[in-house]
């Protein structure tokens, strides 16, 4: 059994791919894109959010699949790319990543999936 890592739900409003790639212009716009390419599988069972109270301008994003379920915040203003579970796995992927598109995909890859 999963577990939703984004709650609560009513805080949030479920936005499609092409609603995200129209509203989210920030930091690590491209990251969804560049799971797409890289971990298709995930990538296909991700749905999109908003939160409708607070932190309006982010994106988020989860996974709930096969007893993994985790999440990803794009966050505009601090500038990171978060990646968490409800089991105390977390990074937060900034501006000092050489390379936080695939310091992102390598975290999901080896820390997240593999658990």
């Amino acid at each position: 059994m999963t577990t939703d890592t984004i709650i609560p739900k009513t805080d949030y409003k479920e936005e499609n791919y092409l609603e995200v790639k129209n509203r989210y212009n920030g930091f690590g716009e491209e990251f969804y894109s560049s799971i797409k390419q890289n971990l298709p599988e995930v990538f296909k069972h991700l749905k999109y959010y908003q939160n409708i109270k607070i932190q309006k301008e982010d994106s988020f994003a989860e996974y709930n699949y096969e007893n993994i379920c985790f999440a990803i915040q794009l966050d505009p203003l601090c500038e990171v790319i978060v990646l968490f579970n409800n089991s105390n796995i977390s990074i937060e992927i900034g501006t000092w990543s050489e390379d936080e598109y695939k310091e992102g995909i390598d975290f999901i890859k080896n820390e997240i999936l593999t658990r």
